[in-house]
């Protein structure tokens, strides 16, 4: 990590807080090194994704009344920002959770799959679809409608999919 002198623009020390713990650092160059001091000065995050860790600061809102925002540092700022900010400033660190995963077990579980190519009369059909609705109803819910070569229409394959996996849940 580099570590290089700081002029007299920039602070000589900064402040790091995680979960109520604070330590003093030398600012870092880059914001990759920046979230890598933070990995080691707390140990806790040695095994945390460096991409679900951020940085921020508070600043100060002024508006009708003045108040106080934390503000996310992103990458390409560090390096500006760190020579505005006040001698051992307080960087907040963040852990953002990693969204949910989401695993295909079977190919039930899947969404259907789709054509490559839309074949061109069905296609017309449905642009002429689009048009004002014909005034006579479907005979029930139930009924699909089919294109002239008799398999279901793209919608009616999908709402059957999404029928089906939704008589799972329940």
């Amino acid at each position: 990590m580099s570590q290089t002198a700081r002029t007299s623009c920039g602070p000589s020390i900064v402040t790091y807080r995680w979960n109520n713990q604070l330590v003093y650092v030398k600012p870092t160059d880059t914001y990759e090194e920046a979230i890598e001091c933070a990995r080691k000065e707390f140990p806790q995050l040695s095994g945390v994704d460096p991409e679900l860790i951020s940085l921020e600061v508070k600043v100060s809102v002024r508006g009708d009344r003045t108040e106080t925002r934390k503000v996310r540092i992103g990458a390409s700022a560090w390096n500006g920002l760190t020579f505005s900010l006040a001698q051992y400033e307080i960087i907040d660190i963040v852990v953002t959770p990693p969204g949910p995963r989401v695993i295909v077990q079977d190919f039930d579980d899947a969404p259907p799959n789709y054509p490559s190519e839309v074949d061109s009369k069905e296609y017309n059909e449905f642009l002429h679809s689009r048009s004002a609705s014909p005034s006579h109803k479907r005979s029930s819910s139930n009924s699909r409608s089919t294109t002239p070569k008799g398999s279901p229409k793209l919608a009616d394959r999908m709402l059957g999919w999404m029928e089906t996996k939704v008589s799972k849940l329940t």
